[in-house]
């Protein structure tokens, strides 16, 4: 008899929890693994790309594919995703044996995005294979830029930090 009264009683408490938050609208961008996504040897791609354009800093160079740093953001060419960010295939070629950390400082992280790991994220971890033929891993990926700008990236490896300043679109930096 007494089962019988707190059954009902645990269905009734069972239906006035609070309801679960809405789902956050879909965007263009998933979200990365982990805080610091990680491309590791296993990523590595060749890019066969002359390095023409190229910036170098410590172990990393980053090699503009389909962008000359600098050139105007010009529509329709780089038309915005439904987020208003605008990708850049930019390829990141490591040094053979070494990693590296690419950081967006953080005043910048709404208006740049890294996408070298699944989706976007502000810092990417890289570990290239500990030998390559031309001495370098290759990763495919690059910048998602919402407006023009001179955008700051650090560059840390093996205990030091290189700061860079890639101009998209913005007259100078």
């Amino acid at each position: 008899m007494r089962l019988a009264r707190l059954v009902p009683l645990l269905l009734v408490a069972g239906c006035t929890s609070a309801p679960s938050p809405p789902s956050p609208p879909p965007s263009s961008f998933s979200a990365a693994p982990s805080p610091d996504a990680l491309r590791d040897c296993e990523s590595s791609v060749k890019i066969g790309a002359a390095p023409v354009g190229l910036v170098r800093a410590g172990p990393v160079a980053l090699v503009p594919l389909d962008y000359r740093f600098g050139s105007p953001l010009s529509p329709p060419a780089r038309d915005p995703d439904p987020d208003g960010y605008r990708r850049f295939k930019i390829a990141l070629l490591l040094r053979a044996g070494t990693a590296a950390t690419l950081t967006i400082p953080g005043p910048y992280r709404d208006r740049a995005k890294l996408t070298y790991a699944n989706g976007s994220d502000h810092t990417v971890r890289f570990a290239a294979c500990p030998q390559s033929p031309d001495g370098d891993s290759d990763f495919a990926g690059g910048f998602a830029i919402r407006e023009p700008l001179c955008l700051p990236l650090d560059i840390t490896s093996n205990g030091q930090t290189w700061h860079l300043r890639l101009e998209f679109g913005a007259d100078t930096c």
